[in-house]
Parts: structure tokens; sequence; C-alpha cells
């Protein structure tokens, strides 16, 4: 199973389906369920459950990271940090350990 809804505690808010990117969520009279698309594990439907009633396989609740406790930006600290961005387009011809991928996408 892709994902599992808690129907105890979910109130069918919507916003699961609402925050899907690739629209696999519908809702149905038990809550969210799978519809047309594909899951990309990117766990928005995790993280704007209020009621914490979603979980998935692909993106568990117990590997998500709580940020609420994070020092939050200020509007001149983002702008600052989206401004000074720059992208890098000079590789290397050299390949980049498995290790290393899976840390930086988690």
């Amino acid at each position: 199973m892709l994902f599992t809804v808690n129907t105890e505690v979910c109130t069918r808010c919507g916003l699961c389906v609402a925050d899907c990117p690739t629209g696999l969520l519908v809702m149905s009279d038990d809550g969210p369920v799978t519809g047309r698309g594909g899951c990309i594990s990117c766990g928005h439907c995790i993280s704007v459950c209020p009621t914490l009633a979603l979980d998935s396989d692909l993106t568990p609740r117990k590997e998500q990271i709580d940020i609420t406790q994070e020092p939050k930006l200020t509007p001149e600290q983002a702008e600052l940090f989206l401004r000074s961005r720059r992208s890098i387009r000079n590789y290397q011809n050299k390949p980049v350990p498995a290790e290393l991928i899976r840390k930086v996408l988690n």
C-alpha cells in the first residue's frame, strides 16, 4: 500500500488532496484515496495533514523532520538568500557515491 489513512482522526478537510502535486489523491467518504497520477514521494500530503491522519510507505511520518522549533528567516534574510543563490553548471566527469545522493535527497 502506498499510504494509509487513520479514518478515526481524518476530518476530510481536503488539504492533502489540494496539495498533492501529481493529483494522486482524491477525497472519498472514507478520506483520501488514490486516484490518477503517480506518487513522487514528496511528502506534501503528510506534512499538510493537521490531524496527522496520513502516513506513507515512501515518506513515513516517523522520518519527517519537525521544523516548527527551527529559527525562521526574516523577510530580509530570505530575500538575501534567494538573490544570492547561484547554480553551478560546470560538472566533473566522475561518479557521485550513492550514499551522498541518498543524503542529499533525504
